[in-house]
């Protein structure tokens, strides 16, 4: 009698203690672990990490855009100098509008290290350009744009150069800093170049070499003039004259737009 009351007991001492806990497994499933996994794991995915990369990639760009380099007196580099007339042809149309083709020939001679060009030399090359530019712009076009020469200087010489839109002067004189040379489009007549004829060409295009900050000047070389070599033009002068032209034969200019083809070696 007394084993089977202790028996009794046994049993439902065992049953009471595995219900409370079932009880206590099943709390914890459906009430703690909802809580950890739905709440807290989502704010620290969604939240916290986009935040983190998006502020330290603006960083870095912020700091890219930022870089400058500290402007010397004065930059010159040697390019070698060529006019648009060799052999002063200046009755000959192609010649009387061959700046375009003038300028990147002096780029080119300037990346390649070249020596001087003599006028005959200087003669055949611009005539090899004249029609190497024909099937790429039509037969009657004197005038190219500034991508348009961009992409025949790319395309005769093979080197790859840069075209910059709407730019300031500070990024001009960045340019020349970092050992660079440009080429820009102008409005001849503002550059008022007493050795130009008459009031000077609409539609001219030059190399910038260089610049000396002290006097303010730009240093260019000028194709419209046998005296073009290292020609000084004031900041504010080369600077208001930049204005870039549509490809063709004296296209009306209807947007004032600067622009520059950036070259480097």
């Amino acid at each position: 009698m007394i084993l089977r009351v202790i028996f009794l007991l046994i049993m439902g001492s065992g049953i009471y203690m595995w219900h409370k806990s079932a009880q206590k497994d099943i709390v914890y499933s459906t009430q703690q672990e909802a809580t950890s996994v739905d709440e807290v794991q989502p704010q620290q995915l969604i939240v916290e990490n986009p935040v983190e990369f998006d502020e330290a990639t603006t960083q870095v760009e912020n700091q890219v855009e930022e870089i400058r380099v500290e402007l010397p007196s004065s930059v010159k580099n040697d390019v070698p100098f060529v006019t648009q007339a060799p052999l002063a042809q200046w009755e000959d149309k192609r010649f009387q509008d061959a700046c375009e083709e003038a300028s990147i020939l002096m780029a080119h001679q300037w990346v390649g290290g070249d020596k001087q060009l003599s006028n005959e030399d200087a003669t055949t090359a611009l005539i090899e350009i004249f029609e190497a530019q024909k099937p790429l712009f039509g037969e009657q076009t004197i005038d190219t744009s500034t991508s348009d020469t961009a992409l025949l200087m790319e395309e005769f010489f093979g080197h790859k150069v840069s075209v910059v839109n709407n730019f300031a002067l500070e990024e001009m004189l960045q340019v020349l800093a970092r050992g660079q040379i440009i080429i820009v489009p102008t409005d001849g007549k503002k550059l008022k170049n007493p050795y130009f004829s008459g009031d000077g060409p609409e539609r001219h295009m030059l190399v910038v070499t260089g610049f000396d900050n002290r006097k303010k000047r730009f240093i260019t070389n000028d194709p419209g003039t046998k005296r073009g070599k290292e020609y000084a033009y004031s900041y504010d002068v080369l600077y208001e004259s930049i204005r870039d032209y549509e490809t063709g034969v004296k296209e009306p200019i209807e947007v004032q737009k600067k622009a520059m083809i950036i070259v480097g070696k």
